[in-house]
């Protein structure tokens, strides 16, 4: 139990410490001081154009350069912005974004739009399934080697032997059950089981 507890306390650190980053984020300015002075406009917006920016994004803008006094060109950005959209609104770009596992948005002339979203959502399905894979497997490996201790001897965190051995228990459930999901061939899958349970035997 107390290592349960343990493990949801570090959870709910890297949640606030998220939460922290995605709030100084939030605060920082679209533009510095010197941007909204120079005042190039086409510029900014081809920038944002680009990185696949909305329409609202001009409203950053303007509260970035309040205390200047500047108030945004808005034909001049959302001229450049359209360009920039040019390069954002390709299939490439769809592509590389869901491998990456960015998001996608919806900013594409209509023409374009469904397309482009199809080949997003391809490649955002298998990042997912890669991501999968990589936790599927970092989490076999801690499995495993709480298993190696818990038959060494080692009590971990439990207090007593029944603790821990209906943890070894679970252990071995929850590796053949990992096994199932990172493992697609039924023969490749016979090999592995044999090798889990030699594993077992033998630890």
């Amino acid at each position: 139990m107390e290592k349960y507890q343990k493990r949801i306390g570090q959870s709910l650190f890297w949640i606030v410490v998220t939460g922290m980053l995605c709030l100084l984020q939030a605060c920082t300015p679209s533009l510095s001081r010197e941007q909204c002075l120079r005042g190039n406009w086409q510029a900014i917006g081809y920038n944002d154009g680009v990185q696949g920016r909305y329409p609202s994004r001009i409203d950053a803008h303007q509260a970035a350069c309040a205390e200047t006094g500047v108030i945004p060109n808005f034909r001049q950005w959302e001229m450049g912005r359209k360009q920039g959209l040019v390069h954002y609104c390709t299939e490439v770009n769809a592509r590389r974004l869901g491998e990456q596992g960015y998001s996608f948005n919806s900013v594409c002339p209509p023409h374009q739009a469904a397309k482009l979203q199809r080949v997003y959502d391809r490649a955002y399905r298998q990042y997912q399934r890669k991501k999968q894979r990589e936790k599927d497997r970092a989490q076999l490996k801690t499995y495993r080697e709480e298993l190696r201790k818990l038959r060494s001897g080692d009590m971990l965190d439990f207090k007593t032997e029944a603790e821990a051995r209906e943890y070894m228990l679970q252990l071995q459930r929850e590796i053949f059950g990992i096994v199932d999901k990172i493992v697609g061939k039924k023969w490749v899958k016979a090999l592995y089981y044999c090798a889990l349970a030699h594993f077992f035997e033998n630890e």
